[in-house]
């Protein structure tokens, strides 16, 4: 069977949510931009993620683009998570506007409001109306074609 699904180049994301004082947040590659008036968003989030059930009540989160260079600390959000002393596994970081979490450093971030989503396979597919962008720096995004070995095929 190809793996050309495999050769597609997406970037490399932290997606945060926060839902009644509690937040959380993940490492997501499936991203993209599905309206430009008004500016909307899309993620893939796989069924049963903790993120999903806090942006379902919570209704708000990020997405923060990851720089080249951060290919180090995109583990730290995946699997379970220690919130402590302002850093997410270890990372710093800081709430938006919106009141969900950001990496203090990344290339950029936007705020959303999530305004529906779709059953996909084993991904709910969370679509939301941007309500605010942020440049940090002049980075260049970090994308799976960066990451020697990785592959994230949804399974």
């Amino acid at each position: 069977m190809s793996n050309i699904l495999d050769k597609f180049h997406y970037g490399i994301y932290v997606m945060g949510v926060q839902s009644g004082g509690e937040i959380s947040a993940m490492v997501a590659s499936w991203v993209t931009q599905v309206s430009g008036d008004p500016e909307m968003v899309g993620v893939a989030v796989k069924k049963g993620r903790h993120t999903l059930q806090l942006l379902d009540t919570g209704k708000k989160f990020t997405l923060a683009l990851l720089g080249q260079d951060q290919s180090d600390i995109m583990d730290r959000f995946k699997g379970a998570k220690e919130i402590a002393d302002g850093k997410i596994n270890g990372v710093p970081y800081k709430l938006a506007d919106n009141g969900a979490p950001v990496p203090e450093q990344c290339v950029g971030y936007i705020e959303l409001t999530l305004e529906g989503r779709l059953t996909l396979g084993n991904h709910i597919f969370c679509m939301g109306r941007v309500t605010g962008k942020h440049t940090v720096n002049d980075g260049r995004g970090l994308c799976v074609a960066d990451l020697v070995g990785h592959v994230y095929r949804g399974k």
